[in-house]
């Protein structure tokens, strides 16, 4: 899978308030990715391999500011 975020509206100065974590099936995949860290309008793309077991991808976002995920892509692979 892959998360797609892109920097289009100015975030605080400061990188500590604009960090964010991310869960995929409860397993922290990313802890304390700074937003933005790719510049202004730099599209920045994280994949991941995650195994889906009971039919339900969960994905969870923890905070320090406001963000947003341009997209979300997922694909499946094997059988």
């Amino acid at each position: 899978m892959a998360l797609h975020f892109s920097r289009v509206y100015p975030f605080p100065a400061v990188p500590e308030h604009r960090t964010i974590d991310i869960l995929l099936n409860d397993q922290v995949v990313l802890d304390g990715y700074v937003l933005g860290s790719t510049g202004f309008n730099v599209a920045d793309v994280r994949r991941f391999e995650v195994e889906v077991v009971d039919g339900v991808l969960e994905i969870a976002f923890k905070l320090s500011w406001r963000a947003d995920v341009a997209a979300i892509e997922v694909r499946r692979t094997g059988t």
